[in-house]
């Protein structure tokens, strides 16, 4: 792939949004990318890149085989402006970026594999695989994601919480899958998943290959399964699923005839829920 000339080009390779980074691209090669909180130097004549960020982020950078850095802003007003190109020195890379102050930052190797973007919200991103990841950090990436998402919640920012989420930032002691790999549709989800175990569930119970109450251990079985695992479902895949969820729930209250689990309802609750996703996904080509 050629290494973008124009902000819009490696702007819109990476981003997909104001400081979010494109699923598309982190699907790409396994990628990873992990937020930590970042506040740029404000004394005059600093710019957006301290002496300690710079240098772990060369060091990632040449691990990584790069020799240069691209840089440059990322709001759409800068789209048609030249991307900077600088060394992969830490002094040379602070002096190149005083002139970035005040501005989303998005830092990348010319083979756009990693990149670093810095925010004014607060927080920056470190992206790509792994060992750069973790080279810019400075820790193992598990620990950051935890700490980061520690810190959104006792400051309670909003801007913040929502990129743990993306992030896959757990809350908890159980683990949480990023954005990017959450799954949108039952056969994205391997076998052996809690997700997969639902849906399978869900298409046993409607072709009358399992009894109500065999599909309700085997859905809530999957559903136990996919929060121990820290599993995501994304879009009509989550929906349906918590739909399902609580269409069971109100299944054992008695809503059928003379008192009776109401097994029609929930029969036709797991059917219009299977039409939703077969109606989500995409047409031939």
């Amino acid at each position: 792939m050629t290494t973008p000339r124009r902000t819009g080009d490696l702007v819109r390779r990476v981003l997909s949004g104001p400081q979010r980074l494109s699923v598309d691209w982190l699907r790409t090669r396994e990628r990873t990318a992990v937020p930590f909180l970042y506040t740029a130097p404000t004394e005059p004549g600093r710019g957006p890149v301290g002496a300690h960020l710079a240098g772990r982020l060369v060091a990632a950078a040449r691990m990584a085989g790069a020799e240069r850095m691209l840089a440059c802003r990322t709001a759409a007003d800068r789209f048609g402006e030249p991307i900077t190109e600088l060394p992969t020195s830490a002094a040379e890379l602070v002096s190149g970026l005083r002139a970035f102050s005040g501005d989303d930052l998005l830092l990348a190797q010319p083979d756009v594999d990693n990149l670093l973007l810095i925010t004014t919200a607060g927080f920056g991103m470190a992206a790509g695989i792994r060992p750069f990841v973790e080279g810019v950090l400075g820790s193992a990436a598990d620990a950051a994601r935890r700490e980061f998402a520690a810190a959104a919640l006792e400051r309670a920012d909003g801007p913040l919480i929502a990129m743990a989420v993306f992030s896959g930032c757990p809350f908890s002691d159980r683990p949480w899958s990023p954005e990017w790999k959450a799954w949108s549709l039952p056969e994205e989800a391997p076998e052996g998943s809690g997700i997969r175990a639902q849906a399978d569930a869900m298409r046993a119970f409607v072709t009358a290959d399992c009894t109500a109450l065999e599909f309700e251990r085997a859905f809530l079985e999957g559903r136990r399964r996919e929060i121990e695992r820290g599993e995501r479902a994304a879009g009509p895949l989550a929906e349906v699923l918590d739909v399902v969820f609580w269409a069971l729930s109100d299944h054992g209250t008695g809503a059928g005839p003379n008192g009776l689990p109401d097994d029609v309802g929930l029969d036709a609750a797991v059917r219009r829920s299977l039409e939703r996703l077969d109606t989500a996904r995409p047409g031939p080509a």
